[in-house]
């Protein structure tokens, strides 16, 4: 629980970073760490139903160190304490049978993909949009190009501006009050009401905003520029 506390701590971190863009109008940078967000909340959800998940995610980090490890030189290599090396290859040894199949290690923690978490956490509609158009920004694709087109300029929205800041907020907090409540169902502590207040003003956000389905449906504006 203290692992799925931490992640939610992060997102904490990530909302701020949010509102801190959003409120002096870059709204695509702001969309990049909705990414994040929407990845946190999944990776939340799957742990918070799957506790025994949680050894594999904090093991999986044993996994990434001998990867780098490997791709280190001799010189790098001579750097490193020569105890805590060893440590770290023992500590690999003896979990990586956990995370190999067919003679491969896999490539992330857990054996089902995003997407497939993302469905888990009712979150498929946000998978294939929101999700997918924050990838193009963030891989700066050629849909980033058309996401950020201001056809009124013919040219890119030049920050600060209000492109992308409603879409922002709404897919943050969104993410955020899940995210949170999940954890809340992990503690058995009765928070009911305070998130029932937490959930109605955000609503209320949405509809003013025109995203009334609390987040989980981007507005259509958003949606046909994202489309091209």
């Amino acid at each position: 629980m203290q692992v799925v506390g931490r992640l939610l701590h992060l997102m904490t971190n990530d909302l701020g970073a949010v509102l801190t863009l959003v409120m002096n109008g870059y709204g695509v940078p702001a969309m990049k760490i909705v990414r994040s967000m929407f990845e946190a909340e999944c990776n939340i959800h799957y742990l918070s139903k799957n506790p025994d998940a949680i050894k594999d995610f904090a093991d999986f980090n044993i996994i990434e160190r001998k990867q780098l490890y490997e791709l280190m030189d001799g010189e790098q290599k001579s750097k490193l304490d020569p105890a805590e090396v060893a440590s770290m290859l023992a500590e690999y040894d003896t979990i990586v049978p956990r995370f190999t199949k067919n003679g491969k290690v896999r490539r992330e923690w857990c054996e089902e993909t995003l997407y497939q978490r993302a469905e888990a956490a009712g979150l498929k509609d946000l998978y294939v949009t929101i999700y997918n158009w924050t990838c193009s920004m963030h891989h700066t694709d050629f849909r980033s190009i058309v996401q950020s087109y201001d056809a009124s300029a013919d040219d890119l929205h030049i920050a600060p501006s209000l492109a992308w800041l409603d879409q922002a907020l709404v897919n943050a907090y969104g993410p955020f009050l899940r995210a949170l409540g999940y954890y809340i169902d992990m503690t058995n502590v009765s928070f009911e009401s305070e998130m029932q207040d937490l959930a109605t003003q955000y609503r209320e956000a949405c509809r003013c905003i025109g995203a009334e389905n609390t987040g989980k449906q981007s507005t259509k504006s958003q949606s046909e520029r994202a489309g091209g």
